[in-house]
């Protein structure tokens, strides 16, 4: 991941992660927070209510529940799909 970051900007990965040094976040970190962004922003759109919480993670680069969940958890407090069943119920 941070490899075909710094290979699209032709630098080297120790370059990217220099350019990183200091900030908030690491160069993996920054796009594992923006992914479950994307994802926590599709669970709430309610055009994306047919695709399965895994189809979801995957249009962001995730390709496992368990690589979703895990993580989403630790950031929401819940789990992926009862973050989806929470919000839709308190919409309708």
């Amino acid at each position: 991941m941070v490899a075909v970051v710094a290979g699209a900007y032709r630098i080297s990965v120790r370059m990217l992660n220099r350019l990183f040094e200091g900030e908030a976040y690491g160069v993996a970190e920054l796009i594992r927070h923006l992914r479950l962004e994307a994802v926590y922003e599709d669970l709430r759109d309610p055009r994306l209510q047919n695709l399965t919480i895994l189809a979801i993670g995957m249009r962001h680069g995730i390709f496992s529940q368990a690589h979703l969940t895990r993580p989403f958890r630790a950031k929401y407090g819940v789990p992926p799909p009862e973050f989806r069943r929470g919000y839709i119920n308190s919409v309708a």
